[in-house]
């Protein structure tokens, strides 16, 4: 009798924890799926785009990348390639023209530096602002899938590819990222050949390192990956830092920060108390820094905009979340959950809301990030000045980089730090595609006719680039009003699934209310 009783107890201690466990994973699984923006509404974008098979634009300003300025020519575009361009006396009369007087046309814009989760609403956000291409830096075999389609023709930037971030933990944790998609960990030459040639083989573009990879496995997956000629991008760890990444092979650094990281580390003393002593220190070897790795050939996405965000949504998030197009970005990923830290106030990763203003230690945290956006600027200045391929990058989907948008910021501030908006245009356009290998970033015949035509000149102001009247990609168009009809759509999506009222955080006179309603 007794022995049926404890058998019973058992038998229903074991059936609450299975219920709890498995309640757990279901509450965890629909928590994802919101903070991933996979309960969205994807829109559709058939209605909103123009499709063309021979199209003309007649006296329109013409970005030359080689020469640094523009030209008025006439242009002929081909199921989705430059076909011809030609003086402006020069017209084909069997061809339908865009009257361009006035205007100003640029290639597609890249962002190498962006993290789509689940909705495809993001893709249109990027056409929308005239980014044609993006650099997806934590790809999924979903990504791939992405990719694939754009290749074939679906409305899409075109995607370049890379892997989720690989790193060299060893334990439960690591393991258990392996096995739910979160970051890879090898810990054997064998592990890193198996792995490396297995994303090559599934289509990946590039291998992405993460911060925390020991120099044995990093070497080892250079060494595998020159073999696979598969290329080596992302970040730099302490243990490798700036003496190993010389020559290693390695073909890109996913952030400036990522050198300043590198060289406080081997500073010698703790940058708040000393910040003044820090940036000399850097001054001091910024240049030396740049030009080794513009002679290893070695690009840099800039990622700026975000850095100098930091201290704004650390110590005045309230005011500053106002200033971003937050009606656009995925409702789930702004939001966050109680698995996943969001954007807004009170949940945002980056928020200090538990240091006191008037303590010690919120003095050494304001001192420390004012330093560090100061050592971005000089660090970026130094790679510019000294040659080195930048690549305009934004991180976007990292707390208040809202997707297409944030590629404008980041070239704003990047023309702001005194680089001229020629050559921002050109680590916009140019330089990214040439890294990608890609016929795309030039206005030249028979590159492929990824496109943006602009109200004014970009070269006068950086933020004219916002100025768009319409975007080309593969052998599609869009106008000024079909781009408002896609924002529009993408705004009544988030808004259907939103848990949180976020009026307060908008600009009222410039957005969409967040009730729900109808186009």
């Amino acid at each position: 009798m007794k022995k049926r009783l404890l058998k019973k107890i058992g038998i229903i201690i074991l059936t609450i924890l299975i219920l709890g466990i498995g309640g757990e994973i279901i509450w965890s699984y629909f928590q994802i799926r919101h903070h991933k923006g996979s309960n969205i509404e994807v829109i559709e974008p058939q209605p909103f785009v123009s499709k063309y098979s021979t199209l003309g634009i007649k006296n329109i300003n013409i970005f030359y990348s080689d020469s640094n300025h523009f030209k008025l020519k006439n242009i002929v575009l081909k199921n989705g390639t430059i076909e011809t361009i030609t003086d402006v006396d020069s017209l084909q009369p069997t061809i339908e023209y865009i009257n361009g007087t006035d205007k100003y046309l640029i290639p597609g814009l890249i962002d190498t530096h962006v993290h789509l989760q689940d909705s495809k609403n993001d893709l249109y956000l990027y056409l929308v602002n005239g980014v044609t291409t993006i650099f997806e830096m934590y790809g999924t075999d979903e990504h791939i899938q992405w990719k694939k389609e754009a290749e074939a023709g679906s409305i899409s930037p075109d995607l370049y590819v890379a892997s989720r971030k690989i790193g060299s933990r060893e334990g439960l944790v690591p393991l258990i990222e392996n096995w739910t998609g979160g970051h890879i960990n090898v810990t054997s030459e064998a592990e890193v050949k198996k792995m490396i040639r297995n994303h090559k083989e599934a289509g990946f573009d590039a291998l992405k390192l993460s911060s925390y990879l020991n120099l044995e496995m990093y070497r080892a997956i250079l060494e595998e990956a020159k073999k696979q000629q598969i290329p080596v991008v992302g970040h730099l760890s302490y243990e490798i830092g700036l003496k190993n990444l010389y020559g290693s092979g390695q073909t890109q650094i996913a952030h400036v920060e990522e050198l300043i990281k590198s060289s406080m580390n081997d500073y010698e003393g703790y940058v708040y108390d000393d910040p003044d002593g820090y940036i000399k220190y850097l001054k001091s070897t910024a240049d030396t820094i740049a030009v080794k790795l513009m002679k290893n050939n070695i690009a840099v996405s800039t990622t700026i905009w975000l850095m100098e965000s930091l201290p704004k949504q650390k110590f005045n998030l309230e005011d500053f979340i106002k200033t971003i197009p937050l009606e656009y970005a995925n409702s789930g990923i702004a939001e966050g959950s109680d698995l996943y830290k969001g954007w807004l106030p009170g949940n945002n990763e980056y928020e200090d809301k538990e240091l006191n203003e008037n303590s010690e230690k919120f003095n050494k945290s304001v001192k420390f990030w004012e330093t560090y956006v100061r050592a971005i600027h000089i660090m970026t200045k130094s790679l510019y000045k000294n040659g080195v391929r930048i690549m305009v990058g934004t991180d976007a989907n990292v707390p208040c980089t809202v997707p297409g948008f944030s590629l404008h910021d980041e070239m704003r501030s990047l023309s702001e730090i005194g680089i001229t908006n020629e050559d921002v245009l050109k680590a916009a356009t140019q330089i990214p595609a040439e890294f990608m290998k890609s016929k795309t970033g030039k206005i030249q015949q028979g590159y492929r006719a990824n496109l943006v035509l602009l109200s004014g000149n970009p070269l006068e102001n950086i933020d004219n680039t916002k100025k768009i009247e319409m975007v080309f990609f593969n052998n599609y168009r869009i106008d000024r009003n079909q781009i408002e009809k896609i924002k529009k759509a993408i705004v009544v999506a988030n808004n259907n699934k939103r848990r949180v009222d976020i009026n307060q955080y908008l600009d009222q006179s410039n957005t969409l209310p967040t009730i729900v309603g109808g186009l």
